[in-house]
Formats: structure tokens, C-alpha cells, sequence
């Protein structure tokens, strides 16, 4: 509930209680003057009827009632018909006893509606109250509040708006560093890949003329690509956390994107003697980003020949209901116990990185398949070797997410 509805809650009630209590006033008043009025026009007719002691039939009664014009006369002749019947108070009694009925129905309602505001009003007071402490319960664990602030305290709901107002203006400015990260690490990372691409261009000049050097420029050349992919890295990382990525989904033969990986990646694998076997349902399309899911396996299949010499590499994958399912295992030497989920930590160089590597592939794997709405997880099989389990959801193309 928002701070004018509470306020306006809260006027409402105390409204309609002023109003139900000048009704019942009113009503007091309304009815004793009725009560007068009814007591006088008797007077006046006891008085008419004293004065038509003379006549002898009803007409002559009725006509002298509607053509009297002095209802003073008349009045004071029913007054004083009535003291002589023994009524000494004239008329008061005939007021007194039905107002006095009123009067006290009137004293009860109004004590009973009284009361039932009374309890109304706790009973609200209570429910605010506790509405205020399950907000400020919530706010103590999201939010740091000054320990100045009063729980139920007339100025809540505007400590609370000023709570908010902060909140918002924290996220503007985190909005706005993360932009000034993001231009300036595109900045920085301009700037180093230029004097890169120079160094690279002058080593394959000197690897082409010198063969003496070849061994050398090799491992400069070598060394300029860990620096070009380390930066790749380290952008994509940084638009991961600044939420400045957008995947571009869209529908894709699962066959053709694992080939295409394969493909890519056997340059890597034959100098190490490593095979790759692949087995999969044929037919079946996965709704992803195939950049990033390709990238996704390149990271991974890297870590496996990097840790799977002379050894074999099996990649599965298939869709179980709707649940997207890729494996992939090699026969290296696997994780270090209770290491297995460390390696999607950023620059974790665990037993299973080799030198030269930044530690940031499979944390962007990582950061890839969650923008997928899916998982990635690592563990050791038990005949050896490593396994990568990947599960994300089959998503519908025509539905926005």
C-alpha cells in the first residue's frame, strides 16, 4: 500500500466516524422537534374541541378546526384543558415520554458506535503497525537503515519514501559507473589491441625472412594471441556484469552448431593425438544464441584437450521433455576433490589450468548458459577423466522472455 492510500485510509476512517456521530445528533434533534410539533398541533385540536362544545355533529367539528385562524386562542385553550385533567406540566409529558424512549436509544447507539470505533481504530492501528514491521524486518535485511529510525513513528512512511528515493538514486549511479566501466575498459581495450595487431604483423615479417627465429617469433606469436583472447575475455566479462549483453536467440540445427565446433576445434586437437566422437539426436533444434553457445563448447572442448593428452574426447547431446541436454567427457585427469565448481570462478588457476591460461573461458561459459536460463556444472567420472554437464530449456520462438 502506498503512502497516499494510507493517508487517505486513514482520513476516511476518522471521516466517517465524525459523520456517523453528527447523524446521530441530528437525528436527536430532528426528532424532538417533531415531537414538539406533534405535542402543539394536539394542543390546538384539544383546544378546538373545547371551543366546539357547542356544536352537535362532526361536520360542524371539522369545519371549525379548518376555518380557525386564531391557533394561539386554541392552543391556550388545549393547555388549559390539559392542567385541568390533572396534567399540572401541560403538554411535557406527551413529549417527554416517547423523546425520552429516543433519547435513550439514541445515548446507547452512540455509546455502542463509539466503542466500535474505539476497537476499529486499535484493531487498524495494530494492522499498520504490523504491516510497518514486516517492512521494516525486510528492509533491515536489504537495506541499512539508521539505527535513529523509530518503527511506528509518525514520520514511517516518510523515512520509508526517503529509504526509497536513496535506493533509487544508488541505482542510477550504479547504472551509470557500470557505463563508465564499460567505456573505458572499450577504450583501454582498443588501445591494446592495436600495438598487438602492429607486434603480430612485424613477428610473422621477421618469422618469413629469418627462419633462424622461427622457434622465437613462434612463442611471441603464441604469446600476442593469449594477450588478444585474455582482452576478448575480459570485455565480455565486463558486459556480463554491467547487463550490457543481449543474446540474439534463434532456432538452430543442434547437429550443425556441435559440428561446426568440432570443426573449429580439431586444429587443436590432432598435434595432441586427441579424438573427438560425437553422438547425438539428429533432427532436433535448439533455441539459443549460436555465437555464445558455440563459444560455450570451444571453451569447454579447449579445457579437455589441454588436460586429455593421447586421450578421447565424447561429446553427447539430445533433449530429454524440454530440457536441453549436452555432455561432454574426456579421459584426462579430472578435478582435484571438491574443486569441480571452482573452475567457473573467475581467474581460478586450478590443477586442471595450464600456464598461459587467463582462467576467464569457462566463467564466461558460465555467465552464457545462465543467460540461457540453464546450468553448467563440472565432476569427476569414476573411470577417470572429466565431465561437463550443460541443461538449459527448450524455449518457445514466438514467446518473449
Amino acid at each position: 500500500m502506498s503512502k497516499r492510500e494510507k493517508y487517505y485510509g486513514k482520513e476516511g476512517f476518522w471521516i466517517i466516524s465524525v459523520f456517523g456521530i453528527m447523524c446521530i445528533i441530528f437525528m436527536t434533534i430532528y426528532t424532538m422537534f417533531i415531537f414538539k410539533e406533534v405535542a402543539r398541533q394536539n394542543m390546538i385540536f384539544f383546544g378546538t374541541v373545547e371551543k366546539a362544545m357547542d356544536y352537535r355533529t362532526s361536520a360542524n367539528l371539522v369545519n371549525l378546526i379548518f376555518s380557525s385562524q386564531n391557533k394561539s386562542d386554541l392552543y391556550y385553550n388545549g393547555i388549559q384543558l390539559m392542567k385541568k385533567a390533572g396534567y399540572e406540566n401541560s403538554y411535557a409529558t406527551l413529549i417527554f415520554l416517547p423523546y425520552q424512549k429516543l433519547m435513550i436509544f439514541n445515548i446507547y447507539s452512540a455509546i455502542i458506535m463509539i466503542f466500535t470505533l474505539i476497537i476499529l481504530g486499535k484493531t487498524q492501528k495494530k494492522q499498520s503497525q504490523k504491516e510497518e514491521f514486516q517492512i521494516i524486518l525486510y528492509l533491515k535485511k536489504h537495506v541499512p537503515i539508521k539505527k535513529n529510525l523509530h518503527f511506528f513513528s509518525e514520520n514511517f512512511l516518510e523515512s520509508i519514501e526517503k529509504i526509497r528515493k536513496d535506493i533509487d538514486k544508488q541505482q542510477q549511479i550504479h547504472i551509470e559507473d557500470n557505463e563508465k566501466i564499460m567505456h573505458y575498459m572499450e577504450d583501454v581495450s582498443h588501445q591494446l589491441k592495436t600495438p598487438l595487431s602492429v607486434m603480430r604483423m612485424i613477428c610473422e615479417k621477421i618469422e618469413m625472412r629469418y627462419s633462424k627465429f622461427s622457434v622465437e617469433m613462434g612463442k611471441c606469436l603464441g604469446q600476442i594471441d593469449y594477450m588478444t583472447d585474455t582482452i576478448r575475455d575480459l570485455i565480455n566479462l565486463g558486459k556480463f556484469d554491467c547487463k550490457k549483453f543481449q543474446m540474439k536467440f534463434e532456432e538452430i540445427s543442434a547437429e550443425i552448431l556441435v559440428e561446426t565446433v568440432v570443426n573449429d576445434i580439431e586444429i587443436l586437437a590432432e598435434p595432441k593425438n586427441i579424438e573427438i566422437s560425437v553422438q547425438g539426436k539428429l533432427k532436433i533444434k535448439w533455441l539459443c544464441d549460436p555465437f555464445w553457445m558455440q563459444e560455450v563448447l570451444k571453451n569447454i572442448l579447449k579445457n579437455c584437450i589441454e588436460h586429455s593428452p593421447n586421450g578421447k574426447i565424447e561429446i553427447f547431446y539430445g533433449r530429454e521433455k524440454n530440457l536441453n541436454k549436452i555432455i561432454i567427457r574426456d579421459n584426462g585427469q579430472g578435478f582435484m576433490f571438491g574443486r569441480e565448481n571452482k573452475i567457473f570462478e573467475r581467474y581460478f588457476l586450478g590443477d586442471r589450468t595450464k600456464e598461459g591460461s587467463s582462467g576467464l573461458g569457462l566463467s564466461i561459459a558460465q555467465q552464457v548458459i545462465k543467460q540461457h536460463f540453464g546450468t553448467i556444472t563440472a565432476s569427476n567420472r569414476e573411470c577417470g577423466g572429466a565431465e561437463f554437464l550443460i541443461l538449459f530449456p527448450q524455449m518457445d520462438a514466438t514467446t518473449i522472455y
